[in-house]
C-alpha cells in the first residue's frame, strides 16, 4: 500500500493535472465568490453550461455571462422571499423596515398607508407596483393622486362587462398584488388572444393537430399557469413580466406536447381496439380517446392535472398548489424543492406527505375516485 501510494505521489509530481482559474476582472472567479457570498459551485456549473452550448467562445463573457444569469436568479429568489413573508403578514415593524431597506421603498410612505387601514402586504406591494414618485433619499413613495388614479381602475374592474381590453396587464396584476380586487378573470380575458397564439403556433411546430375537443383543454392548461406564474412573479417591470411569462408558458406548454404527443403515440398503437370495432358502431378514434373524461391513458399518464384534479387542487392554498405543480407537474426533484424553498430534504418529505394527507381527506378526492372506479 505504501509503494502504491508513493508511486501515485511521484506521479502527480511529475505529472500534475491541468487546473484552469477562472478569472472575472483582476480576481478569481472563486474570490469574486467569497467576497459577494456566492457559492462557487453555482457559478462553475453555469459556466460549464454555457461552455457545452457553444453560443459564446470569449471566456471572459462566457464568465460574465454566468455571473449575470446567477445574479438575476438570486434577485428574483430575493425578491419571492420578501413578498412570501409579506404575505403571511406575520411580521413586526423592525421586519418591515428591513424590507422597506432592501427594496428602496420609503418606510414613511409605508406607515402613511398603514394607517389608513391597508395591510403591510398592501402598501408595500402598492408602492413596489405603483410608487411613481421618489423621496429626498431616493427611496420610492406613492402619491395620493397615483392611490386615487388606482381606485379608479378598481371601481371601472367591478363595473367592467365585456370591455377588458381598456385595462394593462400591468395594472391588473399590481391590483391582484395588491389585494384590491381578485382581477385574475380579467386578466385571462385580456390575454386570451395571445393564449390562442401559442396553442395554435405551437402545436403546429410538434405537428399536433387541432380540434374542438383538444383546443379548449389546452387553453385551460395554458390559463391555470399564466394565474401560477401571477402569484410567483414579483417584478415591477411591464417587459420583464412579458418576457418571463412568455418563456415560462411557452417551456411549459412545449413540455405539455411532447407528453401529449406520447400518450396520443400510446394510444395508436393499440391496434387490436380498432381492429376489433373496425366499421362498427362502436368504433372509437384517437380523438375519441383523448376527448373521453374518463380516457384510461390519461389517468394512468396524464401529461398535466385533470379538469377534475384541478377541482380538488383549487381547494389548496397557493402556496400548498405551488408545491404541488412544481413536484408533480414541473418534475421538480426533492433536492430542487430544498433548493426552491430554502428547507431541508427532510422538510420537502413532509410537506408533501402532509399535502398529500389533506388532498386524502378530501371530498371531492373521495368523489373523483369513485367515479373513476365507476368508468
Amino acid at each position: 500500500t505504501t509503494a502504491a501510494i508513493k508511486e501515485i505521489v511521484d506521479d502527480f509530481l511529475v505529472n500534475p493535472p491541468i487546473r484552469y482559474k477562472y478569472f472575472f476582472g483582476n480576481q478569481t472567479l472563486a474570490k469574486l465568490c467569497e467576497v459577494n457570498g456566492y457559492p462557487y459551485l453555482s457559478i462553475y456549473n453555469r459556466i460549464k453550461t454555457l461552455k457545452a452550448k457553444g453560443t459564446i467562445v470569449d471566456s471572459e463573457q462566457i464568465i460574465t455571462e454566468a455571473i449575470s444569469k446567477y445574479e438575476k436568479r438570486l434577485k428574483i429568489n430575493t425578491l419571492n422571499d420578501i413578498f412570501t413573508k409579506l404575505k403571511k403578514q406575520q411580521l413586526i415593524d423592525e421586519d418591515i423596515q428591513k424590507i422597506c431597506s432592501k427594496l428602496k421603498i420609503s418606510w414613511q410612505n409605508v406607515k402613511e398607508l398603514k394607517e389608513m387601514d391597508f395591510s403591510y402586504n398592501q402598501t408595500i406591494n402598492l408602492i413596489w407596483f405603483f410608487g411613481d414618485r421618489e423621496n429626498e433619499t431616493h427611496d420610492h413613495i406613492i402619491t395620493d393622486t397615483k392611490i386615487s388614479e388606482i381606485f379608479s381602475i378598481v371601481r371601472k374592474l367591478e363595473e367592467a362587462k365585456n370591455n377588458i381590453t381598456e385595462f394593462s396587464l400591468y395594472d391588473l396584476i399590481g391590483i391582484y398584488k395588491s389585494e384590491l380586487y381578485d382581477s385574475r378573470s380579467a386578466i385571462l380575458e385580456l390575454e386570451i388572444n395571445y393564449i390562442y397564439k401559442v396553442v395554435y403556433s405551437l402545436s403546429r411546430n410538434y405537428n399536433v393537430k387541432i380540434d374542438k375537443t383538444n383546443l379548449e383543454d389546452f387553453v385551460e392548461e395554458i390559463k391555470l399557469y399564466i394565474l401560477l406564474l401571477i402569484d410567483r412573479t414579483t417584478l415591477n417591470n411591464i417587459g420583464q413580466i412579458i418576457k418571463y411569462m412568455d418563456i415560462s408558458i411557452k417551456g411549459y406548454f412545449r413540455t405539455y406536447l411532447k407528453k401529449y404527443k406520447e400518450l396520443s403515440n400510446t394510444i395508436s398503437l393499440n391496434e387490436s381496439k380498432y381492429k376489433e370495432d373496425k366499421g362498427t358502431k362502436s368504433e372509437t378514434s384517437l380523438e375519441g380517446y383523448i376527448a373521453d373524461p374518463h380516457n384510461q391513458y390519461e389517468d394512468i399518464e396524464s401529461p398535466a392535472f385533470s379538469s377534475q384534479m384541478l377541482e380538488v387542487l383549487k381547494t389548496l392554498s397557493t402556496d400548498d398548489l405551488n408545491f404541488i405543480i412544481l413536484k408533480y407537474q414541473e418534475g421538480y426533484s426533492d433536492t430542487e424543492l430544498a433548493s426552491f424553498y430554502k428547507i431541508s430534504l427532510g422538510e420537502v418529505k413532509e410537506r408533501e406527505i402532509s399535502i398529500l394527507l389533506m388532498l386524502k381527506d378530501n371530498e371531492k378526492i373521495k368523489k373523483l375516485k369513485k367515479s373513476l372506479g365507476n368508468s
